[in-house]
């Protein structure tokens, strides 16, 4: 397993800022006059030759007040000679006196140093010195605690700059005598240190040193270095050329720099020199230089139990980020602050209800009582892939990857990979076991750090707000808390510990006679598991809890019921629509061999009483309160050889058998049951096990098992005899027989709801008969609790026995109907022929992504979310309005029998569009929740039977709607996405290797970006990210969502760069729109529209953009984003029309000439499409033509696309593709 170095160093990426030009250390004022001496012998042209050196980590700046005491390291005397060498040093200076002395008190052979290295021992010497000063000061007794941590601290981080230094020092035989005697004393340094935080364990924010992330990349670079930079970098990067082929392009680049000074009749300049020598020879240097490299963690994994073991050394990282982000997570938390309350109208991931309410360590509120910290909220992303690729059977190799994104940024950043932190990737070809809870090794590092990120904090050395050099370092904390858990359904559940979906724990947030679920029970359902001994407790505990062990759980603040969410793209769009789509209506290659059956099985509906919440059991570990009134007294009577609540017996066999089992068949054991069935029991029909007559010998007595003293005619004559019971003493019943169930019972109440619900063959008495058996085989709690639910619990008997509840519950059953229902019968090849007609005749704009035109049939292939999120969107509402729409022109002869059918499709595509607008209000999440709640309706009326755990979670996307506002803050869309490039970073496939190849391609990538996104970039590398972004489909700035199409169909190629960018390093910025201007005059028609005598003002463009992509002209490229809806004339409604012109006066001010749609002449009757306008699909038929005048429209009145289709010659149906606006 591979992970990112630390959870902390993020955040230097969310920290860094341009820091201001430093001063490199300079020499003791004793040795600086020599030094400056010396430095003067060589000329200036030597000089400029002079190699740049990588400065060194700065040492803190600590002086020992008084003479260090003699130690294994104490101190150093020198004195400078200069002397001239021929290296490319270019200056030595000789150490004539002690160089170290140790701890026998010898002088080691003088040596000849560098002078950087001389000054590096010096500075090491002197500081290590003041360490061991502090340390020997510190009076653990007397000293206050705040004081010794902060001595503590100081020594730590001195400590670790000393490692920094040497480690920067170039090892050989002059240099690694003096290294090695170094780092014995700081050994001896570090094990006090470690002796005393045994003795005062940190208690402090954690430290953050980004001090070299504060250094710009760019400073003292010239323009087309930089070029050459991004040149091998996206070779290196998005490519994956290899290092040697990266370097090979570098010095190409050099060679190229160089033929290209040639052509000039001056020759080389000194600044064309230094830009080319820039140039380095290799990728990795370049990477060092900018940061772009990343430290990984190689964590050790048990193959057996999938235990990951941390090693014992620790590496550095280095991650630059994008400047003033500290500004956007300010303003995230000043916003909260100013606005308390629940906002009912939510946009963004601030207006969320969870990030108002979350408590920080001490109970306060997590972001408004923040004072001067910092505060930062993420959500976690988990899920597996297979690096091969997407297929259409599925992937076969599984490999994990975790994400955060911070929810601070504003949206189209919090999507960007280059603000996207990868903590690391779980190594494949397979996923953790779940029945192990595996998941929970994988996540505990990171959620270690996020813990106490958490409760103690973080401190960067430096921040935006405090990134000069006089500013105190580490002088403002910041906290970490995860928001919410981001995971489709298949990953959620091992990684928070629960149970699969498929389980009787299918959901863990609320149920409408249950209420929220309780968090402690379910953190108390882990720790139990941990510590379970045994397969049997383990199982035990999951049928009560529903819950494994899970490094969730190390957050303190951890409510899976509020934080794990039902992702809504692929619980509802890929699980809802979806299965609607390929089941219920029978789209999926209906004319194939593989017709799923389209069976209910089962024959009425009837709305049980749910059962407990087996928190409410007695099995869950408190004792029921047995005070009871008068009335329920005859219930708890039971006769003493009534089998007990949910035990279970089995009979040991004392004699050990002679017969091996490798000498049995399965045949051969049927056959002796039937002939010992049939001619050793004297019992022709029915009979109760064990009480039976054998033909020889003396019936069997069981000691634990009463014979019935009534018999089965005894039992029909009570059958009829019931307590008529009012609903409140039902309630209370329920309550006493829920407290006295344990799991199983709770459990069997579901499977008697099932049984009762099945269908009866022919002969009906014979089907009533197995029903009884099968009825029997459920406990006493589990029949009673729905004899009392039904009102059928037997009265006029002394002991209720499970013979008198079964007896009650046929006879209930034989009131019901015994016929299974049937599915509406829908002639989906029809509907799926249409569709693909639908598909490809309707015209949209280019940001929609179209489905393929063939969906339904297996050379289609497997459809992303989009895909479905369209189809649901605009297609198939259109394709079944066609098809049995009352009055539509293509109306078939069974539209009337289908009209139901056609209402729950069209209710799940309106509660699609409502969830997924840009603003959610109060009313529009009850809308969403009616008009979900009126389909899953429609399922049971026109598809009885299907319904799936699913069906059921989306219906929770109502209540996390309010808790972390529009979808669009927290589906999965873009996380999908990211994986889909990860995918494509090309690797050996060599498992164990390609995780560290893909973490590391995708870091180096994100920090290459966030290179570029720097605000101090020239243009020219403006343009290049620009560039980048188009051709490897980056999301763009500005825009939520953005798709294949997006660059494909409505971006065109930029006009060439002028000479004064290439020349100068600032351009004045000009609107977006002038890029689009049309060279050609305005038309006739135009001018007429415009009446303005003077035509020379107007000036045309080809586009302008709009909230999703471009408004465009016919002729423009791309003619689907040419057709728009806009305000009508009374302001209610919207007409359609169609762009021919956009332009302005001359002042800016866009304006667009408009050719309305005509109205379409009916009837009396109503429109088929407008059906559900209310509902919000906002369609209706026009006629195919335009009117033939323009209208003047401003920009403002424009709503958003239409889709368009023409249905014939003389109609045509649009369909607003607006987002931002609901008729309610």
């Amino acid at each position: 397993m591979d992970t990112s170095r630390s959870t902390y160093e993020h955040f230097q990426r969310l920290m860094m800022k341009r820091s201001r030009s430093r001063t490199p250390p300079s020499p003791s004022s004793s040795n600086q006059e020599d030094v400056l001496q010396s430095s003067s012998h060589l000329s200036e042209k030597q000089r400029q030759k002079r190699p740049r050196r990588n400065s060194s980590p700065r040492l803190p700046d600590l002086v020992p007040p008084s003479p260090a005491p003699l130690t294994a390291v104490s101190h150093a005397t020198a004195g400078l000679s200069s002397s001239h060498t021929n290296d490319d040093e270019g200056l030595s200076l000789s150490i004539t006196h002690a160089t170290i002395i140790n701890g026998k008190g010898d002088l080691p052979r003088p040596h000849l140093l560098g002078e950087s290295q001389f000054e590096t021992f010096s500075e090491t010497v002197a500081t290590l010195a003041a360490l061991e000063v502090k340390l020997a000061r510190l009076n653990e007794e007397a000293s206050p605690e705040s004081d010794l941590q902060l001595t503590l601290l100081e020594v730590e981080d001195g400590a670790k700059s000393l490692r920094e230094a040497l480690e920067a020092v170039r090892q050989s035989n002059v240099t690694a005598p003096v290294i090695k005697e170094m780092k014995a004393s700081m050994m001896l340094l570090e094990t006090r240190l470690k002796d005393l935080r045994s003795r005062h364990p940190d208690t402090t924010a954690v430290r953050i040193d980004n001090r070299k992330y504060f250094v710009n990349p760019n400073s003292r670079r010239q323009t087309p270095t930089l070029i050459a930079y991004c040149i091998a970098l996206v070779g290196r990067v998005f490519e994956g050329v290899s290092e040697r082929g990266a370097s090979f392009l570098l010095k190409l680049l050099k060679i190229f720099g160089h033929s290209l000074i040639m052509l000039g009749p001056e020759g080389e300049s000194v600044e064309q020199s230094n830009a080319i020598n820039d140039i380095p020879n290799s990728i990795s240097t370049l990477e060092g230089r900018l940061n772009l490299g990343i430290s990984t963690i190689p964590y050790a994994v048990c193959p057996s139990c999938s235990c990951i073991y941390e090693p014992t050394y620790a590496i550095g990282s280095s991650q630059p980020v994008y400047d003033r982000i500290e500004e956007f997570g300010d303003r995230f938390c000043q916003h909260i602050s100013a606005n308390p309350e629940n906002p009912p109208d939510k946009q963004d991931a601030r207006d969320g209800k969870f990030v108002r309410n979350l408590q920080a360590n001490d109970g306060s509120l997590f972001v408004a009582d923040r004072g001067e910290e910092g505060r930062w909220l993420f959500r976690l992303h988990g899920d597996s892939f297979n690096v091969e690729g997407n297929r259409i059977r599925g992937p076969k190799n599984s490999t994990g990857v975790l994400g955060l994104l911070c929810l601070n940024l504003p949206l189209h950043m919090t999507n960007d990979p280059a603000y996207i932190y990868l903590p690391g990737l779980i190594q494949g070809p397979n996923e953790p076991d779940a029945k192990e809870a595996a998941h929970s090794y994988y996540l505990r590092p990171l959620l270690r750090d996020l813990g106490l990120a958490y409760t103690r904090g973080v401190a960067p050395y430096h921040s935006y707000r405090n990134r000069t050099e006089a500013a105190k370092p580490y002088a403002r904390v910041h906290r970490v808390a995860v928001a919410n858990a981001v995971m489709d359904l298949k990953a959620a559940r091992p990684h928070a510990g629960l149970l699969d979906a498929s389980s009787h724990h299918f959901c863990f947030i609320y149920f409408e006679n249950w209420g929220t679920v309780d968090d402690e029970f379910l953190r108390h359902g882990a720790t139990l598991w941990g510590n379970a001994r045994t397969k049997g407790e383990r199982d035990r505990i999951e049928d009560i809890y529903g819950t494994r062990q899970s490094a969730m759980w190390m957050l303190k603040y951890w409510k899976p019921s509020e934080q794990l969410v039902p992702e809504p793209m692929h619980t509802f769009i890929m699980r809802v629509l979806q299965n609607f789509f390929r089941k219920a209506l029978g789209l999926e290659d209906p004319d194939g061999k593989n017709v799923p059956s389209r069976r209910s099985f089962r024959a009425y509906h009837y709305d049980f009483t749910p059962p407990p919440q087996l928190s409410n059991t007695a099995s869950t570990g408190w004792a029921p309160q047995m005070e009871s009134s008068a009335y329920l007294g005859w219930l708890l009577t039971r006769s003493d050889g009534e089998e007990e609540e949910d035990h279970r017996f089995s009979l040991s066999l004392k004699e050990k058998s002679t017969i091996l089992m490798k000498e049995v068949q399965k045949r051969e054991m049927a056959n002796s049951l039937v002939k010992w069935r049939v001619d050793g029991i004297k019992e022709q029909g029915k009979y109760r096990w064990p009480f039976f007559t054998p033909q020889r010998g003396v019936p069997p007595k069981i000691s634990w098992a009463e014979r019935p003293e009534t018999a089965y005619e005894t039992n029909q004559e009570t059958a009829s005899n019931t307590h008529d019971l009012s609903s409140q003493v039902r309630t209370d019943l329920l309550k006493l027989l829920s407290a006295r169930m344990n799991h199983h019972s709770a459990h069997g109440i579901g499977d008697v709801h099932r049984k009762l619900q099945q269908p009866l063959e022919t002969p009906l008495e014979k089907a009533l008969d197995s029903l009884t058996d099968s009825l029997r085989s459920e406990t006493w709690n589990s029949l009673a609790y729905v004899c009392v639910d039904l009102n059928r619990l037997p009265s006029g008997v002394s002991v209720i026995k499970k013979d008198h509840l079964t007896q009650q519950l046929v006879q209930w059953r034989r009131g019901q109907p015994f016929r299974e229902l049937e599915w509406t019968r829908i002639d989906s090849s029809a509907v799926l022929q249409r569709l693909h007609h639908v598909i490809s005749e309707t015209i949209t704009p280019g940001w929609v992504t179209k489905p393929p035109t063939n969906v339904g049939l297996p050379k289609a292939g497997t459809l992303k979310a989009d895909h479905w999120r369209t189809l649901f969107s605009i297609h198939l509402p259109l394709t079944l309005l066609s098809l049995w729409g009352k009055g539509s022109p293509l109306q078939t002869s069974d539209a009337e029998k289908m009209s139901s059918v056609l209402e729950t499709a069209l209710l799940l595509s309106c509660a699609l569009i409502v969830m997924t607008k840009d603003t959610i209000t109060a009313e529009r999440r009850d809308m969403f929740r009616h008009l979900y709640r009126l389909h899953v309706l429609g399922l049971r009326e026109n598809f009885p039977g299907f319904f799936m755990p699913s069906h059921h979670l989306a219906f929770h996307v109502y209540e996390f709607m309010d808790l972390f506002s529009t979808v669009r803050n927290w589906w999965a869309f873009f996380f999908e996405r990211l994986i889909g490039r990860l995918q494509r970073i090309p690797s050996n496939h060599k498992v164990g290797q390609f995780e560290r190849t893909i973490l590391h391609s995708f870091n180096s990538g994100a920090s290459f970006r966030q290179w570029l996104l720097r605000p101090d970039c020239p243009p020219l590398l403006t343009y290049c990210l620009k560039i980048l972004d188009q051709t490897y489909l980056y999301v763009r700035r500005g825009h939520s969502v953005a798709g294949p199409d997006d660059s494909q169909e409505e971006e065109e190629e930029e006009e060439v760069i002028p000479d004064d960018v290439r020349r100068r390093s600032t351009v004045p910025k000009q609107p977006d729109y002038l890029k689009w201007l049309i060279g050609s005059p305005p038309s006739p028609q135009l001018i007429s529209a415009c009446s303005i005598q003077n035509s020379e003002d107007i000036r045309c463009f080809s586009r302008i953009t709009a909230p999703r992509g471009f408004y465009t002209v016919p002729s423009a490229r791309g003619i689907g984003s040419s057709y728009i809806c806009f305000e009508d004339r009374g302001g209610d409604s919207w007409s359609a029309g169609q762009v021919q012109h956009i332009f302005d006066y001359g002042d800016g001010n866009i304006r667009v000439a408009v050719k309305r749609c005509r109205s379409l002449t009916r009837g009396t009757g109503k429109d088929p499409f407008s059906l559900f306008w209310s509902r919000g699909f906002e369609a209706k038929l026009v006629s195919s033509r335009f009117e033939k005048e323009l209208e003047i429209l401003s920009k403002d009145k424009i709503i958003g696309h239409i889709a368009r289709w023409e249905l014939s010659e003389s109609k045509a149906v649009v369909l607003s593709l607006a987002r931002v606006r609901l008729v309610v």
